[in-house]
């Protein structure tokens, strides 16, 4: 916790009884006709506990993840390198070496299927392949980041001790209070996913070859090793590759975090206050020493789930808890004014501000920080012995 809430509510603690001794007695002069006087208070308030500092974290971008969507693959189809002579199988025909194939390039080692891949002085071929490409799309963000208030009704009781001594109009008293609260604060947030997707492809080739004026016989033709046929060049003179989409298939992982952090305050306080009494009516200013004793557990659940085209599921799961009890000292300050009622009995209304020192706690990657500076208010029915 920063220091100077505390420094702050120490100073209003020293300078308030000195202020108001500079304004009335000089010093504390014993009441001659006051009596000892006990009274014993309870009731609900309204408490604003302090702030809450959370920093979410996950495991899920650590982890390693198979592949929802299968792999990479190439199929290229048998028609060989286009830059050199080689053995070419296609859709409908062939352009294989013949035994003079090394030596000019040309080959009567040739067919093909249809007419129609004849055209203006060309033979055109085709031919199929398929690729498959997988692709990971991989989004992570620093986690939830947050600061909030932790407010809660509560119960405080308190007994008083009046002296019969004074500081000009004001009666001197002690006091110890008991102040109970709890508060449970919950987050839910997600800063991985991961997109994984596989598109299929048909490969469609095309090879032209320039007949350089020969005209080849009707189709079907199949022309052999032996020969003799008419010859062709067995480089192609252009090829073209064309992938046309098939199929995509995708799957994607998110992750679901879900962080609690519950608060269980008790507040133990002892001190002095100063009276002021109008009948039917007492004003009551009192400070001192609180000592908080915060009973926490600290929660961190998380999820890794997918969705593909087999379903959704959860892939990965994890757990973590931590709790503990923190004891905080620190100061308090608490104004209140009192309704007499017949029989000793009387209503209190208070406000009350409190300050103590912040801790620090952690459920797995997840964080928390609780600053208990806080204040209350509520009202309290008691009894004058």
């Amino acid at each position: 916790m920063k220091s100077h809430p505390l420094r702050i509510a120490a100073s209003v603690a020293v300078m308030f009884p000195s202020a108001v001794m500079a304004g009335g007695s000089k010093s504390a002069i014993p009441a001659r006709n006051g009596d000892w006087q006990w009274s014993l208070s309870g009731g609900l308030s309204w408490h604003y506990m302090g702030r809450l500092s959370f920093e979410g974290g996950s495991r899920s971008q650590s982890l390693v993840l198979p592949s929802f969507v299968g792999g990479s693959s190439l199929t290229v189809p048998p028609i060989g390198d286009a830059a050199s002579n080689d053995e070419r199988f296609y859709n409908d025909g062939y352009v294989r070496q013949d035994a003079g194939t090394e030596n000019d390039g040309t080959t009567w080692f040739w067919g093909y299927d249809n007419a129609g891949q004849v055209s203006n002085g060309n033979l055109v071929y085709q031919a199929t392949g398929f690729e498959s490409v997988r692709n990971d799309a991989v989004n992570t963000s620093a986690g939830r980041r947050s600061s909030d208030s932790m407010t809660a009704p509560g119960m405080s009781l308190r007994a008083d001790f009046t002296t019969p001594w004074t500081v000009g109009p004001f009666r001197v008293s002690g006091m110890i209070g008991l102040n109970v609260t709890s508060d449970t604060q919950s987050y839910r947030f997600g800063n991985h996913s991961t997109v994984q997707t596989r598109d299929d492809y048909r490969l469609d080739y095309v090879d032209t070859y320039d007949l350089g004026g020969v005209i080849p016989p009707g189709a079907p033709y199949a022309g052999g090793i032996d020969g003799p046929g008419p010859l062709i060049g067995n480089i192609p003179a252009s090829r073209t590759m064309t992938p046309v989409l098939l199929f995509t298939d995708t799957a994607v992982f998110t992750n679901n975090v879900r962080a609690e952090f519950e608060n269980d305050m008790v507040g133990l306080s002892a001190g002095a206050s100063l009276d002021y009494h109008e009948a039917p009516w007492t004003f009551i200013l009192s400070g001192g020493l609180v000592l908080e004793f915060h009973h926490y557990t600290a929660r961190m659940g998380e999820s890794l789930n997918v969705s593909s085209s087999a379903g959704d599921a959860q892939f990965a799961s994890w757990s973590d808890r931590t709790s503990g009890v923190k004891f905080r000292p620190g100061l308090f300050v608490e104004a209140a004014a009192r309704y007499e009622i017949d029989g000793g009995c009387f209503i209190d209304g208070f406000v009350r501000g409190e300050v103590a020192d912040d801790f620090r706690v952690s459920a797995g990657p997840s964080r928390f920080e609780f600053e208990p500076v806080g204040f209350s208010f509520g009202a309290r029915i008691g009894r004058t012995f």
